[in-house]
């Protein structure tokens, strides 16, 4: 195949990973906007509703990178493996050669739990309708 339609397949793949990570971060920083403002009062249905919500939509969101991070795998694959046959551009070759999304899922899952952790507990330390903050 030619490097050029593998390059832009390649840069469009990344272009979707980064476009998955800013709109996971986007709705992250939202949610913690939300409950840091003090305004945030969840009764026990809200809350679960709100951590079942987060959940599906990390979930789909890991879904999305990890078809991405696997399609930008095989891209890089298949581009080194025509630059090769091509000929020249070894610096890029030696930069394409270390750059592996192999173990980016697996990088995904950690933020994502970690993060969900953490956004859990604090909406189940969110107080209700019923309690005041000081």
């Amino acid at each position: 195949m030619d490097v050029g339609i593998l390059s832009d397949a390649f840069f469009k793949a990344t272009g979707q990973i980064n476009w998955f990570w800013h709109f996971y971060v986007i709705a992250v920083i939202a949610i913690i906007g939300w409950l840091a403002s003090g305004k945030a009062r969840m009764s026990k249905w809200l809350k679960t509703a709100v951590i079942a919500g987060y959940l599906s939509f990390a979930a789909m969101n890991v879904k999305g990178l990890h078809g991405a991070y696997k399609f930008c795998e095989a891209a890089r694959l298949d581009l080194l493996a025509a630059m090769a046959k091509q000929g020249g551009a070894e610096h890029l070759t030696d930069v394409m050669e270390k750059a592996s999304f192999a173990d980016r899922t697996t990088i995904t899952v950690v933020v994502h739990i970690v993060v969900a952790t953490v956004l859990i507990v604090a909406i189940l330390r969110t107080p209700g309708p019923e309690q005041r903050t000081n």
